[in-house]
């Protein structure tokens, strides 16, 4: 947080021009409204929708409290990141997809993050690992290479060994975390690509 504060500290008027945009950016395609969040509808950095918190994972986050999200935000489906795993599915009506991590490793052995492409269902990109249905669209986690070697030299030069976040990440970054692809898939309405 600190480093944080004294990036912000270093662009003057950054955090006013951050302060009015939405808690949930809403788009429509083909008709259908999604929500995009970091975090959760309800806290940038919310953890409401980690794999980890939902319901049938024996989480807090159920299906009610995705309903009413979605009436508030007046949106039919959600696309968020932050909460380091990904994963997609459906609480009832309402499609989610969570990309995980742009920039760690998301699933055991497979070195590489995870976007969201939220495309026509007659448009599936070639190399979707998974994808959930939202009206006419499909939103799919589309796998991202980046150089492996170059990223960890990057880290360790801003979080060496013994810092907070090499002790948070290092592990998950050399080896990726305890998560297959297939663990991605919790809920209902979730497709293997």
């Amino acid at each position: 947080m600190e480093r944080l504060q004294a990036t912000v500290s270093l662009l003057p008027g950054a955090a006013l021009a951050l302060r009015p945009l939405p808690q949930v950016l809403r788009v429509e395609i083909r008709g259908t409204r999604i929500g995009i969040v970091h975090g959760d509808p309800a806290s940038l950095a919310g953890w409401g929708l980690a794999i980890e918190n939902l319901a049938p994972r024996g989480g807090t986050t159920g299906a009610e409290t995705v309903a009413r999200w979605a009436r508030e935000a007046e949106v039919d489906a959600f696309a968020c990141a932050h909460t380091c795993l990904p994963w997609a599915g459906r609480f009832g009506d309402v499609a989610v997809i969570n990309s995980g991590s742009a920039g760690m490793p998301n699933f055991r052995g497979r070195h590489e993050g995870i976007v969201t492409r939220i495309a026509a269902l007659d448009d599936p990109a070639p190399d979707a690992l998974y994808a959930v249905r939202a009206g006419l669209l499909r939103p799919e986690a589309v796998p991202i290479t980046y150089d492996r070697a170059a990223w960890q030299k990057r880290f360790l030069r801003q979080w060496p060994v013994g810092s907070p976040a090499h002790a948070s990440y290092w592990t998950r970054i050399e080896h990726g975390p305890d998560f297959a692809c297939g663990d991605a898939l919790p809920l209902g309405g979730g497709t293997a690509a």
